[in-house]
């Protein structure tokens, strides 16, 4: 299909595998990011996919199936479009919306605001440290240590080199 709708719009191009180190030009350089998943896979419910924050990152909307992060993210955000179903007819209906110029432009900015209000690394960290900290029997220092000279966490029986004594 693909191929098709490549040899009647010049602006389509099939480029086949790239390079991870390509990958955020290509990102930058498209209209919309697709994020095509099989929701029945379990990690499709308990994921963000780094395409996600590449998309964000990049000020790309997004289409993508109704699952996940990714889904409840677009939504959220008003970044994009989220499928109803993974169909030919409804693909061809969310790319069709994207004809119009302004709706493109609207949902891009919303996508990058979002990416760089909510979705950064900082948040991110924030998250995590919280989330470990519970985990973790003496807990996480905050701020994290940079430097590398001490510990992130200490517990019972582990030194600072990381050594059982």
């Amino acid at each position: 299909m693909i191929s098709e709708w490549a040899a009647r719009n010049p602006r389509i191009i099939p480029i086949g595998f790239v390079r991870g180190g390509d990958i955020p030009a290509y990102t930058c350089a498209a209209d919309v990011v697709y994020y095509g998943f099989d929701p029945a896979n379990p990690n499709a419910r308990y994921s963000a996919p780094n395409k996600l924050f590449e998309a964000l990152a990049a000020g790309r909307l997004l289409i993508t199936g109704d699952f996940g992060e990714i889904a409840e993210v677009v939504k959220t955000a008003g970044c994009g479009i989220v499928l109803g179903e993974y169909r030919v007819d409804e693909i061809r209906r969310a790319l069709e919306s994207l004809a119009d110029a302004e709706l493109r432009k609207f949902m891009a900015e919303r996508a990058r605001e979002y990416g760089r209000a909510v979705m950064n690394w900082e948040k991110g960290e924030a998250v995590l440290h919280r989330q470990y900290s519970e985990l973790l029997p003496s807990g996480l220092a905050w701020p994290p240590s940079r430097s590398g000279s001490r510990p992130l966490a200490t517990a019972a029986g582990v030194r600072e080199s990381g050594r059982q004594g």
